[in-house]
């Protein structure tokens, strides 16, 4: 019951949040590898 568009309405918001991690995780990465190369 009501599973067509809802549940690819959940779907399409937990891809975006899939990419707002991945995105976030991917600078907080790159933010720390720049800190532990300034540091070597």
């Amino acid at each position: 019951m009501g599973r067509g568009s809802g549940g690819r309405g959940d779907f399409l918001v937990i891809d975006g949040f899939k990419d707002f991690l991945i995105r976030n995780w991917l600078e907080e990465l790159s933010y720390y590898l720049k800190i532990w190369k300034g540091r070597i």
